[in-house]
């Protein structure tokens, strides 16, 4: 069937299908904003663009969103670019509460001064992959990830692998009460991208941000993002997060040819039989300790390992060789 508007076409899609529906976008199109509510729908913007504007969506007297994707749907994006019009109440171009996939997508609000957020996260699984490109305009946010525990107490997972460029800032932070809701269940994971913009978080997230970002891979030409890399990793002088190296000063131990920035780091990681191997002299470790039956040689190499008071190695159920 054939559709005057995206909008149609989203009416046209049954509530509660398993099977996704593909709508696909003919020709290059501007038009309103779209709400979706337990629908599965993949969106294949067959190489074109389509532009959103008025009448944005939303929730009663907040209005702001392009496309405001409902918990209880799957929403996948791809092949063309969604842009954000220079509409003054179009605020947040992507406002996602579902499972969302962006793949060799653009999401483009360069030019919408006024669009607060490309996309803002507050619930279910989101993958950035392929080719995807999120643009920003100057001092906006690419998109957030927040925690709202008081409607959406899954959180939302975040997932960046991507050739493409995220320009723009990352938010990690909250809405709402967080009285009996602290620890916050929204994480962020990078394994790929080049970004441009800083990592922001809300004070309520600070002491528990290095928990919630985890980074393995990247380029981040604007932001030190080592308080959030993972331990066989670091970030050059560029910007890039790379694999640690037996030159870096960092790497403390070895399994096979992966280095990692700290003894406990290498053992938590070792499989039942593998050898951890210094590389450099560790000091001052907190206890470490075996209880899951692993059986480990720990090959010294030449160097020490040191602990800090009253810190040791405890083996409760497993063995080190």
């Amino acid at each position: 069937a054939y559709y005057a508007t995206l909008g149609d076409a989203v009416a046209a899609v049954q509530e509660g299908e398993s099977t996704p529906t593909t709508i696909v976008l003919l020709k290059d199109a501007s038009g309103g904003g779209v709400s979706i509510n337990n629908k599965n729908i993949i969106f294949d913007f067959g190489g074109h663009t389509y532009t959103v504007g008025e009448p944005t969506v939303g929730s009663a007297g907040t209005e702001t969103n392009g496309f405001q994707l409902l918990r209880g749907s799957t929403i996948k994006m791809t092949n063309g670019t969604l842009k954000a019009s220079n509409y003054p109440n179009l605020k947040i171009m992507i406002q996602n509460y579902c499972d969302l996939t962006l793949e060799d997508v653009n999401l483009d609000a360069s030019e919408a001064l006024q669009c607060q957020y490309v996309a803002s996260n507050n619930c279910g699984e989101v993958e950035i992959i392929g080719s995807t490109n999120i643009t920003a305009a100057s001092g906006q946010v690419a998109f957030d990830v927040c925690w709202w525990p008081t409607s959406y107490s899954e959180g939302v997972q975040v997932t960046i692998n991507t050739t493409g460029n995220i320009t723009g800032n990352i938010e990690l932070g909250t809405y709402g009460s967080l009285t009996g809701h602290e620890i916050s269940a929204s994480t962020l994971t990078i394994e790929q991208g080049t970004f441009s913009g800083e990592i922001e978080v809300s004070t309520e997230l600070e002491t528990q941000a290095t928990e919630k970002i985890s980074i393995s891979g990247g380029t981040f030409t604007h932001a030190d993002v080592s308080a959030y890399l993972v331990d066989t990793v670091k970030q050059d002088s560029t910007g890039q997060v790379r694999p640690l190296a037996a030159e870096d000063s960092e790497s403390v131990a070895r399994i096979r040819e992966t280095y990692y920035r700290s003894l406990q780091a290498a053992i938590d990681d070792a499989e039942n039989g593998e050898t951890v191997t210094l590389v450099r002299t560790s000091t001052d470790n907190s206890s470490i300790v075996i209880d899951d039956g692993r059986s480990l040689t720990l090959n010294m190499n030449g160097c020490d390992v040191g602990f800090a008071k009253n810190q040791n190695i405890s083996i409760y159920h497993g063995g080190l060789n």
